[in-house]
């Protein structure tokens, strides 16, 4: 009898002492409330727990459990105690939403008796954290990764997308199904700062769970305004110089000048080079052989990749020939100024003087004849060089003119003599003198006149000097006579030729 006394006392004492440590016994017939979601408040990170009451009536509280891992162990750990069968709410004031994904269950809790009773722990909700937040300065995006909602299996639905830019309203830019979580947003301005937060969905169109909103700075380094072509100038035959004029508050420093054949529609990459706070680019560029070219000048980004381009420039090109008195000028226009062709300026320069402007031609012309006759004994040489000059105004009037200056090509007349077979120096004021026509200024020159008997009658070394029809002074009669010229062209050429030349007087 005394052995039962003993057993009944130590069973007495073990439910005293659980009653002392707070234990609750389980009970399997009281149901757990149905957990509905758990959702982070998106500005304080701050999470609320939803839920329906349990079907048994005998529940005085529920208790929200979150999952824990320490140096003590891990599993679900009580949070608080939430009073009234029909509450349905708690929130839990920690910012823990701002820095990570939190696991969240849920129980029913009886009070009979002194220990109480709790039901089993519902199936785990976690709420969803953006753990990917990267901007992109390569192709000016913003890359956004989180984990999934997780609890309400197939009742899943889809995710929303919330952005803001800067201080203004939110927008909703985006639908994504369940099984994407991964968002690149591409609609970036570079220097504003990017606040996203995801929005999860049920399938009964009620229910959503918010994330903590995330902030990300779209900081790169500021590409130039514009680059623009100012033009293209020869200055060797096949050296070009280029000018181009970038914005000097850009923070990009890398360029690439780059070389387009326009007719076999190649490119290639002249040179790399670093210019950082500049306003004026200057670069040259030997050719590789005569041809059409354009040119662009590219800022690279931090990536390789282009921010921004010039407008093409391309060079004019310059071909001229002789015939006789007069040297053919043709070149191609000059098309990659946006606001196109004010005019081409032709310059000629003769045995290697001061260039001078003979002519202005306008779009869409680009020939040019230029009749050398009257000039052709005011060079020792008989070196007659061009250039084309294109010209534009800027679109306000006020920049600097673009300016691009073709290649310089000279020509050398071929020595030729052009001599008429008759003159009349009758004092009519008409065809009164004869004298050949040089398409050159000789450095040696003779020129005779002889009469049919042999007697010279007229010479002189000035190829300028002509025979008026004198003979001392006095009319030599109508009839045939004899020439003879001799010249030494600029090159060494010797011109030689005799002949006759007939004098009349139409009026006697």
């Amino acid at each position: 009898m005394k052995g039962i006394h003993f057993i009944l006392f130590v069973i007495f004492i073990f439910i005293l002492n659980s009653k002392i440590i707070g234990q609750s016994a389980t009970d399997s017939t009281l149901l757990p409330p149905t957990l509905k979601r758990v959702s982070v408040d998106s500005a304080n990170g701050h999470t609320s727990i939803n839920w329906d009451p349990s079907p048994s009536i005998d529940v005085d509280a529920y208790i929200p459990h979150v999952y824990k891992k320490d140096a003590y162990g891990e599993g679900y750990f009580p949070i608080d105690t939430v009073w009234g069968i029909n509450s349905t709410f708690y929130l839990w004031p920690t910012p823990n939403g701002k820095v990570r994904s939190e696991s969240f269950k849920i129980l029913s809790f009886d009070s009979y008796g002194d220990d109480g009773l709790e039901s089993g722990l519902t199936d785990a909700h976690k709420t969803m954290f953006i753990n990917l937040k990267t901007f992109n300065n390569c192709n000016i995006s913003i890359e956004l990764g989180w984990n999934p909602y997780i609890g309400w299996d197939t009742n899943f639905s889809y995710y929303t997308i919330h952005r803001k830019k800067d201080l203004e309203n939110w927008d909703t830019i985006a639908d994504y199904n369940g099984l994407d979580t991964l968002f690149t947003d591409f609609n970036i301005e570079p220097y504003s700062t990017y606040c996203y937060y995801i929005e999860a969905h049920h399938k009964d169109g009620i229910t959503n769970s918010t994330c903590y909103q995330c902030s990300i700075p779209a900081i790169t380094k500021k590409p130039p305004d514009s680059i623009y072509a100012y033009g293209t100038r020869f200055i060797d035959e096949n050296l070009v110089q280029l000018i181009f004029f970038t914005d000097p508050t850009s923070e990009l420093a890398d360029y690439y000048l780059v070389r387009y054949n326009e007719t076999t529609q190649l490119y290639d990459t002249v040179k790399r080079i670093e210019s950082l706070g500049e306003a004026t680019i200057m670069l040259g560029d030997a050719l590789p052989a005569p041809g059409s070219y354009s040119y662009r000048l590219y800022a690279m980004n931090q990536c390789g990749r282009v921010a921004v381009s010039s407008n093409p420039a391309n060079l004019v090109w310059l071909k001229a020939s002789n015939r006789n008195f007069q040297n053919f000028l043709d070149w191609n226009l000059y098309h990659t100024w946006s606001n196109g062709i004010e005019s081409y300026s032709v310059y000629r320069s003769i045995d290697g003087a001061t260039p001078q402007l003979i002519h202005t031609q306008f779009p869409p012309d680009s020939s040019y004849t230029d009749n050398i006759e009257d000039v052709i004994y005011d060079a020792t040489q008989g070196v007659f060089c061009y250039s084309i000059e294109a010209m534009v105004t800027s679109a306000d009037q006020s920049d600097t003119l673009g300016v691009s200056r073709s290649n310089t090509i000279c020509l050398t007349p071929e020595p030729r003599l052009f001599i008429p077979n008759a003159f009349t120096p009758n004092d009519d004021g008409l065809n009164e003198e004869f004298k050949p026509v040089l398409t050159f200024t000789p450095l040696e020159y003779i020129f005779v006149i002889r009469s049919r008997w042999g007697n010279t009658i007229f010479q002189t070394n000035d190829p300028q000097a002509a025979w008026d029809g004198h003979d001392g002074g006095q009319n030599v009669p109508d009839g045939v006579y004899m020439y003879y010229i001799k010249a030494i062209a600029p090159g060494g050429q010797v011109v030689e030729k005799n002949g006759k030349v007939t004098v009349l007087y139409p009026n006697k």
